[in-house]
């Protein structure tokens, strides 16, 4: 418990800095990074759980789950723009592409694999 009790401060905090003043300018980008996130981190985990002897349909389960951006790289994002190693647009734009990325890697993963949540009760495993 206080472990999630901090996990929602984090983002609560970056959450309640995200400014949408860059939104115009960056959101040809986010778009063009989260596809490209959504579509090479679930090929990447297919290959290497094939690799590691897992089954076709379990390899791409796994990484269609995966495959959206890290709460890694807002922590480290933040770090960054706090040491002034990178601006304010490079910082809300791996926000954004985080964001966007998590959204539409939940819509997919409800849509199409079993889940607690899934919309239909077939779908829904608990």
């Amino acid at each position: 418990p206080l472990r999630d009790f901090f996990l929602v401060m984090f983002f609560f905090s970056i959450g309640a800095g995200f400014s949408f003043e860059y939104s115009r300018s960056l959101l040809l980008p986010t778009i063009i990074l989260a596809a490209g996130i959504m579509i090479v981190k679930p090929i990447l985990f297919r290959f290497l759980l094939r690799g590691a002897g897992e089954s076709k349909s379990v390899s791409w389960e796994v990484g269609i789950r995966l495959g959206q951006g890290s709460e890694f790289s807002l922590l480290v994002a933040n770090l960054a723009l706090s040491s002034a190693l990178i601006g304010n647009a490079a910082n809300y734009l791996i926000q954004a592409t985080t964001l966007l990325s998590f959204i539409a890697s939940s819509y997919i993963v409800v849509l199409r694999y079993p889940t607690p949540i899934a919309l239909s009760d077939k779908m829904r495993r608990d």
